[in-house]
C-alpha cells in the first residue's frame, strides 16, 4: 500500500470510527451494553377467567410485509412457523407473495426482517398455509408465526421477565461482564427437537423436563400418573383447578392442576407447593418422546428471574432481574 493510500486509508477509519463505535454487533452495542428489545404477554380466556402472560410475543418486521407484527416465542417448538391465515388477515397482497395455496401442504420460506431487534436474513420457516393461533375464542390474534429452537441455535437469548424486555446475540458474541459475572449457569441437553433444563422435585435431580415458553402459563406441566405421584390427587378431586386452553390448530385441552406436594426447583430457583398440571385428553402424551417426564413453563422463573439460553454453548443461566442494569 503507497502512502497516499495509507493516509486515506486512516481518514476514512477517523470518518467513520464513530459510526462503527455506534453499530449494535448481534444485540451487543460496540462498548458491551446490551441491546434490549421490548417484549409483551399476550393472555388466553379460560373457563371464565382471563389469564396473562400466556404468550410472550416478540416484535417482528419482514421484508414485503409493511409495518411491525408479532411472533410468540415458543422454545418448545424446533422449528420456526409461519401462520398463513394471519399473514392473509394482516396483508392479502403480501399474503400472495409469503404464503403458498392454503390447498399446498406446509412449504418452506426464507425470510429476510427482523426479530426482536436481531436481523434474520433468508431465515427458515415453515409455512402453515390456512394457520391462525387462537388465544381467545371469536378473538384474532395479532400473531403470525413462531420463533422456535431453529432460530436459536445461532444465537444466544436473554429473557429479563420483570423488565418485560429480550436481547438477542450472535453465536461468538460474548455475554457482556455485567450479565456473565451475575448468571448462574447450568448445562442444558438439547435432543428429541428439545432443551432440558435441569430440575429438582422435592430434591431429587431430574433430566426428563424440557423448557418450554410455549406453556408459559405453568410451573410444571408432566404425566397423569407423575401428576398422582407429585400431588397426592386424583383427576376428580374437589379443588382441583381446571382450565380449558388452546393448542394447535384451534384444539382446546383441558388441563388440571393441583399444589406440588414439596418443592420444585429448576436451576437455582425454587418454589414451595406450586402448582403441577397435567393435560386431561389423550391426544397430548409428552412421554411418548424418548426419557421425557414434563415440561416447565416460564410461571416459576417469570417472578424475579431473567434467563440466558444459550443454545450454541448449550447451557442454560440465571440471574435475578434486579442485577441486571437498567440502561
Amino acid at each position: 500500500m503507497t502512502i497516499r493510500r495509507r493516509v486515506y486509508f486512516a481518514l476514512v477509519l477517523v470518518a467513520i470510527g464513530p459510526f462503527l463505535l455506534a453499530m449494535d454487533l448481534g444485540g451487543v452495542a460496540a462498548d458491551g451494553v446490551v441491546r434490549w428489545t421490548d417484549f409483551t404477554w399476550h393472555h388466553v380466556s379460560a373457563n371464565g377467567r382471563r389469564l396473562e402472560k400466556a404468550a410472550l410475543l416478540l416484535p417482528a418486521t419482514i421484508a414485503g410485509l409493511p409495518g411491525t407484527h408479532a411472533f410468540q416465542l415458543d422454545t418448545g417448538s424446533h422449528l420456526n412457523f409461519l401462520h398463513g391465515g394471519a399473514i392473509s388477515d394482516v396483508n392479502a397482497d403480501a399474503a400472495a407473495k409469503l404464503v403458498p395455496s392454503p390447498s399446498a401442504s406446509d412449504a418452506a420460506a426464507a425470510l429476510t426482517g427482523t426479530v426482536a431487534g436481531a436481523s434474520m436474513t433468508g431465515e427458515p420457516f415453515t409455512v402453515i398455509p390456512a394457520y391462525r393461533a387462537i388465544f381467545t375464542r371469536g378473538e384474532p390474534t395479532p400473531v403470525i408465526g413462531t420463533i422456535g429452537l431453529r432460530f436459536l441455535e445461532r444465537r444466544v437469548l436473554v429473557i429479563d421477565y420483570p423488565g418485560t424486555r429480550v436481547a438477542l446475540l450472535d453465536a461468538g458474541n460474548p455475554l457482556p461482564p455485567a450479565i456473565s459475572r451475575k448468571t448462574k449457569f447450568f448445562p442444558l441437553d438439547y435432543r428429541n427437537g428439545k432443551i432440558y433444563v435441569p430440575v429438582t422435585l422435592d430434591g431429587q435431580a431430574s433430566s426428563q423436563y424440557f423448557f418450554d415458553t410455549g406453556s408459559s402459563l405453568f410451573p410444571l406441566m408432566t404425566t397423569r400418573d407423575e401428576w398422582r405421584r407429585l400431588t397426592g390427587r386424583e383427576p376428580e378431586a374437589l379443588g382441583n383447578v381446571r382450565y380449558t386452553v388452546p393448542s394447535w390448530n384451534d384444539v382446546w385441552m383441558e388441563t388440571i392442576g393441583a399444589p406440588m406436594l414439596g418443592q420444585l426447583g429448576v436451576g437455582p430457583v425454587t418454589a414451595k407447593a406450586p402448582m403441577v398440571f397435567f393435560i386431561n385428553d389423550a391426544r397430548f402424551q409428552v412421554d411418548r418422546m424418548p426419557n421425557t417426564r414434563g415440561i416447565i413453563g416460564n410461571a416459576l422463573i417469570a417472578a424475579d428471574h431473567a434467563i440466558v439460553i444459550d443454545l450454541p454453548g448449550r447451557r442454560i443461566g440465571f440471574i435475578r432481574s434486579k442485577d441486571l442494569a437498567r440502561e
